[in-house]
């Protein structure tokens, strides 16, 4: 029978309760039923023979816009993305069967919501097909997805030895491509930098699926062929020519791959989705709960509130792992605001999920653990007592390594902008850093001379491709410096006809320096303790603070005291640390091995 608006149900829909291990599908009714969006919701238990069915992956959108649709001959009110969603993805003839957490969870439900939450792994794994549901059609969406083809099956073909090389506009020519001008990049680059492509529920959602489908309004594309048309892009630089930038598919190809990975770890995965954005902040951490069997430390549970679920788990993970690895994943970057519930509440020792990292983790120096981990929790969760040793007191604290990052959605051109504005800013730090180090005596404490030690730590002794001992070290970094202050000097006018005339080998060792450089010590600073060691610490470093090693930890720590001396002072975890050539003999042989320190 079919259901018009006017006739569709003014009572609305109730769930009923869901039997233990089954879960509701959504049979979306065709449009030659009514012109009105009409389902019916079929509780399912998981063991029996289920209709093969597809999962929604999709944003919940504007939470205050909602429409109603019949489900069960009842009316249901609907968010609106999910509403464009079903109305575009219904059948013109056959019922489609569907999950979707919106409608197949009872939201107002939080026990029903803890335990399918819990069962996501399965649902999205079992689901036939995972329609991912960017939104409505957009301007030129049809040319979009004709492009998308194209360059999915130009990267399939591509010869390897190809793929790095960087395109000119006449090479987009050659290759049929539209000129750069052209608006269908600019559609295509909005496409890619959907609002979907920021859920951290997208993850799970997209990494579990036999295989996925892309939609925009009623064009669509699989997901492989998405995939390789940003690796397309990305293999021959055309986001500097056509300013589309395909980061965001990357960045979930590459955690799809590790999340398949046996040896991926639970604090990889949540680190590089940090960037990624829950309505609820809970869900930075429920919402990865299914994508990695042993992801589940704790069940979901939102009753709890934020601050307790990031101290829960961070417990958790210590106390399985037998190991402080998560204390490297503490430091806050920048001047947060906060909400009180998290700045009051949450322990030191525990990371925020909720803030995006901008630093990446240092490597594990093994001279630095003093031993197996010793810790014990206080009954409240609100501290934690480990042991170590003090490795030294910061005497100075540099700036902080500055950056551009380009943000979501902004332009090639403007990334170049900013690069250009932060030149004076990048010199003055470099300054200061080198000032510090040529501001001590002329060997290290390690015995090394000053200049190899300062290179060793800005790199966090990571050598970069190629260099061999601190020798070679010296000759990328002069290498990366001529280019460097080429480019700053001359706001990068001549750096283009510099990079033309050098040395293919010099720009080699120049880009290996830079590369390795940045990712040890961008968003930290340079510091000298008081005894003359060199280290990279925490942007919230400053001077007093100490240094030290903690058994059960892989690197250095960064640590305040919170509380007047004494067995029971309080500290508070500042971040992981990279302290220049400590001798493990002396962390064997210190006096303070196991003395205690209580992090809050």
């Amino acid at each position: 029978m079919s259901i018009s608006d006017d006739q569709s149900s003014e009572i609305s829909y109730n769930y009923d309760p869901l039997p233990d291990g089954s879960i509701r599908l959504l049979h979306l009714q065709p449009r030659s039923v009514s012109d009105f969006i009409t389902c019916n919701l079929v509780a399912t238990h998981v063991e029996d023979d289920m209709p093969a069915f597809e999962a929604l992956s999709y944003t919940w959108g504007d939470l205050t816009i909602t429409t109603a649709i019949s489900c069960d001959g009842l009316s249901l009110q609907v968010h609106s993305n999910a509403w464009h969603a079903l109305s575009e993805l219904r059948h013109e003839q056959d019922v489609r069967v569907l999950w979707i957490d919106a409608l197949c969870i009872n939201q107002e439900d939080v026990a029903e919501r803890n335990v399918q939450v819990q069962m996501m792994r399965e649902i999205y794994g079992r689901a036939s097909c995972v329609l991912v549901w960017l939104g409505r059609q957009m301007d030129h969406t049809d040319q979009v997805f004709a492009m998308i083809s194209k360059l999915s099956a130009m990267r399939t073909i591509d010869p390897i030895d190809h793929q790095t090389v960087a395109y000119t506009h006449d090479d987009l020519q050659a290759c049929d491509l539209p000129v750069a001008s052209d608006p269908v990049w600019k559609s295509l680059d909005q496409l890619l930098w959907s609002s979907w492509f920021s859920r951290v529920w997208i993850i799970q959602e997209i990494s579990l699926a036999r295989q996925a489908r892309v939609f925009s309004g009623s064009a669509s594309c699989g997901w492989s062929q998405l995939e390789l048309a940003a690796r397309y892009i990305d293999d021959h630089s055309l986001t500097m020519l056509v300013d589309v930038d395909p980061s965001q598919v990357i960045r979930l190809a590459r955690l799809k791959a590790a999340a398949s990975h046996p040896g991926t770890s639970v604090l990889e995965i949540l680190q590089e989705s940090r960037s990624s954005k829950s309505t609820d902040p809970r869900d930075k951490i429920f919402g990865l709960l299914g994508l990695i069997p042993s992801f589940n430390l704790i069940n979901p549970d939102y009753n709890m509130a934020t601050h307790a679920v990031h101290t829960a788990f961070a417990a958790k993970l210590i106390e399985t792992r037998q190991s402080l690895d998560i204390l490297n994943y503490t430091e806050i970057w920048g001047d947060y605001a906060l909400p009180v519930d998290l700045l009051d509440k949450t322990p030191s020792w525990a990371p925020n999920w909720s803030l995006s990292g901008l630093t990446r983790p240092l490597p594990a120096t093994a001279e630095l653990n003093p031993g197996n981990l010793i810790s014990r929790t206080s009954p409240d969760s609100t501290s934690l007592q480990v042991w170590g040793v003090e490795l030294g007191t910061i005497d100075r604290a540099g700036d902080t390594f500055l950056e551009w990052i380009p943000r979501p959605g902004n332009s090639v051109r403007g990334a170049r902008f900013a690069n250009f504005t932060t030149d004076a800013y990048q010199m003055k730090r470099w300054r200061q850093w080198e000032h510090m180090s040529r501001g001590t005596a002329h060997h290290h404490p390690t015995g090394e001379p000053v200049q190899e030690a300062y290179l060793r730590t800005i790199v966090a002794n990571v050598l970069p491709d190629g260099a061999n001992d601190g020798s070679a070290l010296q000759t990328y970094y002069e290498s990366w410096l001529r280019f460097w202050r080429v480019g700053g000097r001359e706001r990068g006018r001549y750096l283009n006809a510099y990079i033309q005339q050098s040395n293919p080998n010099e720009l080699q060792q120049a880009l290996a320096f830079m590369e390795t450089h940045q990712a040890a010590a961008y968003g930290r600073r340079f510091l000298v303790t008081k005894t003359g060691y060199f280290g990279l610490g925490p942007f919230k470093t400053r001077r007093g603070d100490v240094v030290v090693a903690l058994c059960g930890g892989k690197t250095a720590y960064v640590v305040r005291r919170q509380s007047p001396k004494g067995p029971s002072a309080h500290w508070k975890v500042i971040g992981e640390c990279y302290l220049h050539g400590v001798d493990r003999n002396i962390i064997l042989t210190s006096a303070d091995r196991h003395k205690p320190y209580i992090l809050r």
